[in-house]
C-alpha cells in the first residue's frame, strides 16, 4: 500500500516526513546558536509545501527544548540534594 511517497510495511521511504524535515532544520539552527529567522521559516514552509504555519512547529520545538533544559537542571539539583543527605 502506498501513500504520499511512503511505502507501508517496508523500511524504505521516498521522502522524509514533514515533521522530520522541520525538526532537522530547527536542530541545525540550534546547533549553530541561533533561532530560525522569519525568512528561513518561510523558505522551510515552501520546501515542505506547507503554509507559513510552520512557525507553530518551530515554536513547539523551542518550547520542548527549553523544558528539557529546565528539567535536566532541576534533576541535577535534586540529585545533588539527595547525595548530601
Amino acid at each position: 500500500m502506498k501513500c504520499a511517497g511512503h511505502t507501508h510495511g517496508k523500511a524504505e521511504m521516498k521522502f522524509k516526513p514533514l515533521s522530520t524535515v522541520i525538526a532537522e532544520a530547527h536542530k541545525k539552527a540550534t546547533k549553530q546558536g541561533h533561532d530560525l529567522s522569519s525568512e528561513e521559516v518561510t523558505a522551510l514552509a515552501k520546501e515542505v509545501l506547507l503554509t507559513v504555519d510552520v512557525r507553530m512547529w518551530i515554536e513547539h520545538l523551542r518550547h520542548v527544548a527549553t523544558r528539557r533544559k529546565e528539567g535536566a537542571t532541576g534533576s541535577k539539583a535534586n540529585n545533588s540534594k539527595d547525595k548530601r543527605n
